[in-house]
């Protein structure tokens, strides 16, 4: 990381050195002379905010979806849990069922003998 930050910090000032004339700025009446240079690199600067704002601001949509979805998650994941330990429970009671039935077998074939 440390090295693509010194990459980009050479392509700037090589940016900076070769468009160092002066050009003229008009904005809503006010008028300056800058460097080439520190406009394109402001121009730069302002389009990455406005395009991280505008990507932030349609992200929230997903990202109120995504917030949702996990909500969901884990509220489905409760009721799998209540599920599992019912299922743990029916399964333990007809194992029960299961014993009783196989002791009461050997004494109804002594009363069927008898």
């Amino acid at each position: 990381m440390l090295y693509l930050l010194v990459i980009l910090l050479i392509v700037v000032v090589v940016f900076a050195v070769q468009n160092a004339q002066l050009v003229s700025i008009s904005f809503l009446g006010w008028s300056t002379s800058v460097n080439l240079a520190l406009v394109v690199l402001l121009a730069l600067c302002i389009g990455l905010v406005v395009g991280a704002l505008w990507s932030w601001i349609k992200g929230s949509k997903s990202r109120g979806e995504v917030k949702d979805l996990k909500k969901e998650i884990e509220s489905l994941g409760v009721k799998i849990g209540n599920l599992e330990k019912q299922l743990q429970a029916e399964m333990e009671k007809s194992q029960r069922l299961i014993a009783q039935g196989q002791r009461s077998e050997p004494n109804k074939k002594e009363n069927e003998i008898k």
